[in-house]
């Protein structure tokens, strides 16, 4: 047969048939309408409501409005298929921001409609006289423009759409193969041929018209979906609904998102026996329960029937670059706590597929969860190299590896794509797939790793409150699940399922590659820096409550009572902003606003608590009158400046240790008193005395230089650092001819994503300060040396005070700035002179290193990389460390280490970064490489402040004992907190220096008995405890839980 022109004669067929599925519609316009959000809008009294008219324009953003109405099935409707039909004009745009709506039957939660989900079914065989009361809550989306909706009462023709989806399928394979695969696309083609020719359209509805469409349909069953062809290759289709805790919308509107998908998946899995469902983040289930405890319970009741899955690990799907591994540790924890108290399932695969970069630190911490597999898409989305592999093993940095396979969703055909796709880079692939021939070839195609497996995933379903899966892709996926000629089968699984045969089937073969270390996302740096005030409350907070929690661990035994309350509202809040567009800084405005609020709660109600701890801790210590009680609630034993408040009033002539030697001290500019202290143990208390009377005081200079027992330095008059060099060594740091401690701003305009990116090419418009002011001297005295300096950048101001310590080795850059520029990245760079082609930066639980050059793209894309609170460059015996106490975008490239210290984008919040900002970075020249010159405890010392009690004359102990120390200065203690299951104390360490270890550690004499757990505490094994002491062996760089009694 010839089949010129048969493709297009196929097409126009399917057109026709469907116009036929709908053989009767009636509109309802008329409603009762509330504006606004109301409590059981959907089954109030309605007396007070205004009528209204569904077609009128609607153009207000961000709202709500209650419609209600009721429905009489008419007769010429009796024994049809009646379904609701909603429209709201915005059909086929993009979902997530568009109008949405929860949709009520007789007072009971249905579904949710959206763009994609737009249809309800009444009853199937409808009978006349039938009475509906019909209620929805519409969202009117954040889209500018007239919302104009229509309703209709509808009748489907069943048979005409089981014949419109049995046939267009067969087409549109034939459409997708005909440029590539012209040998199946005529196969596909002359088994079409018999079923076109059978049906008879001059009469639809009539029954010759009925007669012809069952007699073709059976043709096509026989010919596409009778036998399913096993040996086609195969991809996995997992239904799935994406959903942004926040972005473009606030946390509040992700509330009512997850009621909406949530219920229109199961009205789907109503009418889909075969529909499995698969979602992540356990805060969703929450939202649900917290909301409609009759929905939740339908959506435990499919989990049990296994057709709704859980996994995930994580609390919500957080970032990994800019969370902290203690937070890391506790998003799995109340994660897979949730899971196994509603549903008595754990995870089996952490499900991060639109994270910005993976930390090397993460394969340990799942292995050590208990969690054997990890899922992401986003990688997909690199500007400069793509991943060589699909699937693999990847390996952390102390070595522990977990299985990886990245879903491969794509269309085969761009140009017939139906995808919402949000990035031109090339090899994108995606998390809300479209079941159709095109996706299904397109997912196969795009999977590189063939050779081991033909059988790879897709997810499948709108997100964002885009309701998941549609009744379409489900049709189409009972008809792919029989493969036809050229385009691989497709057969719905839970991913589970997926990641555990795969895993037992490839995971061992000699060919199964390996990728080392992080996976480090080339797009999207400048989440490191975007939203800095966001970024800063997140540090202190995780400093704050890691403190807190150890601090109140320590105390316990003095009777402290440790503030569970407080410490878990604290970590409530952390885990919440640790979003993967929270904390980056892509959400719009409203969402900041929100969290500074939050932020702000857990910062004052935590700092409070801390030093109420502190003070009743401090009532079971001896101490003469004047007594300065300082608390170290790190592992190391700390030499450090102390900041004291409360002695702002008094005249002090002197600070003392307990054996009478006086210490440097002088006043701050703020009026507080610091003192340069020794020897604070390890997770204990000194106590130091001071002496009212006359305040020393010293005439200021300052000549541009300044000299310490560690180093030489020689600033500018623009307080640029011209010379630097460490003394033990003789080191000159800074590079001949350059300058340190230079702010620059720079040109910010990336080609996509505003508050997202920042691009390579931003170097090219530099821009220094317009002016700067004289330096002021601000304070000069035994402990410090202060200097102002105020620069002006357009019509932003940065003040920086810059402190020079008489017995610290590092120089604090404390900055305040009004920031006013938008499209300005603000930068200060140290262009020093190390040799070295690799820089160490601090990641979650330990440090990466990162080549400096340029020699291979994979190099040249780390231009702007995470750094958590240090990074370095050293030699053999010197180095330079650059500090922070919150920020993370470190540019270290050709020996300048520098670092982004504010990014202002404009979209998708207009005032992103736009106001104050304050912030400290350190330069830290060292003698010897960063492990021996304790660069990892110089960067807490920046961080972590010591607690600070003033106390008069006071009975109780004599000694500040270490409550809980280690041996080994490279095995550092995170934190000590009290178990989950409040039985005994859990002490969370790690090796941070890369050594096989064997140390001991001293407990307190309470404890008894000593646990090793994994990160989920859980018991593994007993560890011997005597005299007070444990001895312990930490592999390089690994993580270990202790659990004490």
């Amino acid at each position: 047969m010839s089949i010129l022109f048969e493709l297009e004669r196929m097409e126009r067929l399917v057109q026709d048939i469907d116009k036929l599925k709908y053989p009767l519609s009636i509109p309802i316009r008329d409603y009762k309408m509330y504006e606004g959000k109301l409590k059981d809008g959907e089954k109030c009294s309605t007396e007070d409501w205004q009528d209204y008219q569904i077609d009128t324009p609607w153009d207000t953003l961000d709202s709500h409005r209650w419609l209600r109405t009721v429905i009489t099935i008419p007769e010429e409707m009796d024994g049809k298929h009646v379904e609701m039909q909603l429209i709201s004009g915005r059909e086929g745009q993009w979902d997530a921001t568009n109008p949405q709506m929860l949709f009520y039957i007789n007072q009971q939660l249905i579904q949710g409609i959206d763009v994609n989900h737009r249809e309800v079914t009444l009853s199937t065989s409808a009978k006349a006289g039938t009475i509906y009361e019909i209620a929805m809550l519409i969202y009117s989306g954040s889209v500018p423009g007239d919302l104009i909706f229509r309703s209709n009462l509808i009748v489907i023709d069943d048979a005409v759409q089981k014949f419109y989806y049995d046939f267009s399928i067969p087409v549109q394979s034939a459409r997708l193969l005909k440029n590539h695969d012209m040998e199946n696309c005529r196969r596909i083609l002359q088994k079409l041929n018999a079923a076109a020719n059978t049906i008879d359209l001059r009469k639809p509805y009539s029954d010759t018209f009925y007669h012809s469409l069952a007699e073709a349909d059976e043709l096509l069953v026989k010919e596409f979906y009778t036998t399913i062809n096993q040996e086609a290759p195969l991809v996995s289709a997992i239904g799935h609904t994406h959903i942004d805790i926040a972005w473009l919308w606030t946390v509040e509107q992700t509330r009512e998102k997850v009621l909406r998908s949530f219920s229109t998946v199961l009205r789907l899995m109503e009418q889909y026996p075969d529909y499995k469902f698969m979602s992540s983040q356990p805060i969703l289930y929450q939202f649900v329960k917290e909301q409609e405890p009759e929905l939740y319970e339908k959506i435990r009741q499919r989990i049990k029937e296994g057709r709704w899955e859980v996994d995930g690990a994580m609390w919500l799907e957080a970032d990994c670059n800019l969370t902290g591994g203690e937070s890391l540790v506790r998003q799995i924890i109340k994660g897979e706590r949730f899971f196994q108290e509603e549903f008595g399932i754990s995870s089996k695969s952490l499900w991060l597929p639109d994270v910005f970069g993976y930390s090397a630190a993460l394969p340990q911490i799942l292995k050590r969860s208990g969690v054997p597999y990890f899922m992401t898409t986003k990688i997909a989305w690199n500007q400069y190299n793509q991943l060589p592999n699909d699937t693999f093993m990847w390996k952390g940095i102390d070595g522990s590896e977990v299985f990886v396979f990245m879903p491969t969703a794509c269309d085969f055909d761009r140009t017939l794509g139906l995808n919402v796709s949000f990035t031109d880079t090339r090899n994108t692939t995606t998390y809300t797939g479209i079941i159709n021939p095109n996706m299904a070839l397109g997912t196969f195609k795009r999977f590189q790793n063939r050779d081991l497996t033909e059988n790879t995933i897709m997810l499948f379903g709108f997100g964002d409150g885009g309701g998941g899966p549609t009744k379409e892709m489900l049709e189409n996926a009972e008809r792919l699940r029989y493969g036809m000629p050229g385009i691989p089968r497709i057969e719905q699984e839970f991913e589970t399922e997926f990641f555990d045969r795969t895993y037992d089937t490839i995971a061992k073969l000699p060919d199964m590659p390996k990728w080392n270390g992080e996976l480090y996302f080339e797009y999207h740096r400048g989440t490191l820096t975007s939203m800095g005030k966001n970024k800063r409350y997140n540090r202190k907070n995780e400093i704050l409550y890691t403190q807190l929690e150890t601090l109140a661990s320590m105390l316990k035994e003095k009777g402290v009572e440790y503030p569970r309350e407080v410490i878990e509202r604290g970590w409530e809040i952390l885990l919440l902003n640790q979003f993967h567009d929270i904390i980056p800084g892509s959400c719009i405005e409203e969402v900041y606003v929100q969290t500074d609020k939050e932020y702000e709660e857990i910062l004052a109600g935590g700092k409070e608590t801390l030093q109420q701890i502190a003070e009743k801790g401090a009532k079971s210590i001896c101490t003469d009158e004047n007594a300065i009680i300082v608390y170290n609630t790190q592992g190391y034993v700390r030499n450090d400046i102390i900041e004291v408040e409360g002695l702002e009033k008094s005249a002090v002539a002197k600070i003392t240790d307990a054996e009478g030697n006086t210490l440097p001290m002088q006043r701050t500019s703020e009026g507080k008193i610091v003192f340069y202290a020794k020897d604070i143990p390890k997770h204990g208390y000194k106590v130091f005395y001071y002496a009212e009377g006359n305040e020393e005081t010293q005439d200021p200079a300052w000549d541009g230089h300044f000299e310490n027992r560690f180093y030489y330095v020689t600033f500018n008059e623009e307080m640029e650092i011209v010379s630097l060099i460490e003394k033990e060594t003789g080191k000159e740091f800074i590079q001949k001819g350059k300058k340190g401690n230079e702010l620059v701003t720079y040109e910010d305009r990336p080609m996509n994503w505003d508050n997202w990116d920042i691009d390579v090419f931003y170097k090219k418009k530099p821009y220094f300060a317009d002016k700067a002011s004289e330096v002021r001297i601000v304070e000069d005295g035994k402990v410090r040396k202060t200097l102002e300096i105020v620069k002006q950048f357009a019509d932003s101001v940065v003040t920086q005070h810059i402190h020079l310590y008489h017995d610290l080795p590092r120089i604090d850059f404390e900055t305040h700035a009004d920031w006013k520029e938008h499209n300005v990245l603000l930068r200060v760079n140290f262009p020093v002179d190390v040799n070295t082609t690799k820089a160490t930066y601090e990641i979650q639980f330990g440090n990466v290193e990162r080549e400096t050059t340029n020699n291979h793209s994979w190099d040249t894309a780390k231009f702007e990389a995470c750094g958590h609170k240090w990074a370095d460059l050293s030699e053999d015996n010197n180095g330079i460390s650059l500090l922070n106490d919150c920020k993370y975008g470190y540019g270290i490239k050709e020996g300048n280490l520098s670092l982004t210290l504010i990014k202002a984008g404009t979209y998708p919040n207009e005032h992103a970064d736009i106001g104050t900002h304050d912030f400290t970075y350190s330069i830290y020249p060292h003698a010897g490489r960063w492990q021996k010159a304790e660069t990892v405890e110089m960067a807490y010392n920046l961080n972590v402040p010591p607690v600070v009690v003033l106390q008069d004359k006071n009975e109780g102990e004599e000694t500040g004992k270490e409550f809980v120390a280690c041996d080994a200065e490279n095995c550092f203690i995170e934190v000590i907190k009290e178990a989950e299951d409040k039985n005994g104390m859990i002490i969370r360490m790690y090796e941070n220096k890369n050594r096989h270890t064997k140390t001991r550690m001293t407990l307190p004499d309470s404890v008894t008995q000593m646990y090793e757990c994994n990160l989920l505490e859980k018991n593994e094994r007993e560890i011997e405890v005597k005299e007070h002491a444990a001895e312990v062996i930490l592999k390089p760089y690994e993580i270990k839980t202790y659990r004490i009694l």
